[in-house]
């Protein structure tokens, strides 16, 4: 195990938690996002320090963005990202539509802009026949519509679950396969 005793109670207590929302409500939805995003960050905290132990020089830096997508990338091999790829094919798609129908822009500045040509090159990832491009723009769609509903002022409104339905999906396929992976 590649996390301490502590930090494995930790984060299966706080799993407890999110595995007790109604996905039907749209507002328990919103939390249930929020509290497995806030298990995500327990666990990709630990990633430096890992790869760091094993001597491998990290790809990023230890920033909070870097550390949600590029050393998540970095830490999981190609045959666990591409597993989160194919479990989630057809959530991927949805997203895909979402910032294809321009429904929601995913990447904003810190005043709330719209970043079109992030979203350009996200969109392009998450069509990529790469597996690496692929999960790194999945990453990074989890990662900053995180920081929008943490730092923007945008009313909750019921539309969103075409992007949030399909981001709890992902996010706990991929923290369930990060967890396993720093247990084995």
């Amino acid at each position: 195990m590649v996390i301490s005793e502590e930090q494995n109670q930790k984060f299966l207590k706080h799993l407890t938690k999110v595995n007790g929302y109604n996905s039907g409500d749209f507002f328990q939805l919103y939390d249930k996002y929020l509290t497995l995003y806030t298990g995500y960050n327990m666990l990709f905290n630990e990633i430096p320090e890992i790869l760091r132990n094993k001597g491998i020089k990290l790809h990023g830096s230890e920033r909070e963005g870097e550390k949600a997508t590029v050393l998540i990338a970095q830490f999981l091999n190609t045959e666990a990202t591409t597993k989160l790829i194919n479990d989630n094919e057809e959530d991927i798609g949805r997203l895909i539509w979402v910032i294809e129908k321009n429904i929601f822009n995913i990447k904003l500045d810190y005043k709330g802009n719209p970043d079109k040509n992030k979203d350009a090159s996200i969109l392009a990832g998450l069509k990529s026949k790469n597996e690496d491009e692929k999960f790194l723009a999945m990453v990074q769609v989890i990662y900053f519509v995180r920081c929008n509903m943490s730092h923007g002022s945008k009313a909750l409104e019921e539309y969103q679950r075409l992007l949030l339905e399909p981001l709890v999906n992902i996010l706990s396929t991929l923290v369930d396969g990060l967890y396993k992976t720093m247990i084995a």
